[in-house]
């Protein structure tokens, strides 16, 4: 609840709907660059794999994930989560970790909150699915 209302008084500072949508749209780019690292790292990792199997950091910020959004759909606190795991991906220097984090974060965010967490392929990419 501290973080919430931090984010809101500072949207109020920024100018209001602007500055929420300005704070949207960096929460956003931290969870893309948290699935785009994973990807980067290692490419075919299974999102879904066993929870007994995830490092202890990943399967707790997982786990409380899935406990809020079975709690009458706690959103706002299942998000905090999302976000913790997005800041293990990112700021962790165990790329074990920072893989599991970030295709958890795919995981979670996609296919339960519907969120579009699809990263952009690069020039390369494709051009070699194209046909010629």
């Amino acid at each position: 609840s501290g973080v919430a209302s931090g984010i809101v008084n500072t949207a109020f500072m920024m100018g209001g709907a602007l500055g929420l949508a300005i704070l949207a749209s960096i929460a956003a780019a931290r969870l893309c660059s948290a699935c785009l690292l994973a990807e980067q790292i290692e490419p075919f990792a299974p999102a879904d794999a066993d929870p007994a199997s995830l490092t202890p950091a990943v399967r707790e910020h997982r786990d409380r994930f899935l406990a809020a959004m079975d709690l009458d759909l706690d959103t706002p606190t299942a998000v905090l989560e999302l976000h913790a795991l997005a800041d293990l991906a990112l700021e962790a220097g165990e790329p074990r970790l920072q893989v599991e984090a970030g295709w958890m974060v795919r995981e979670l965010g996609a296919r339960i909150l519907g969120l579009r967490l699809a990263t952009v392929p690069s020039l390369e990419e494709v051009g070699e699915a194209v046909p010629t």
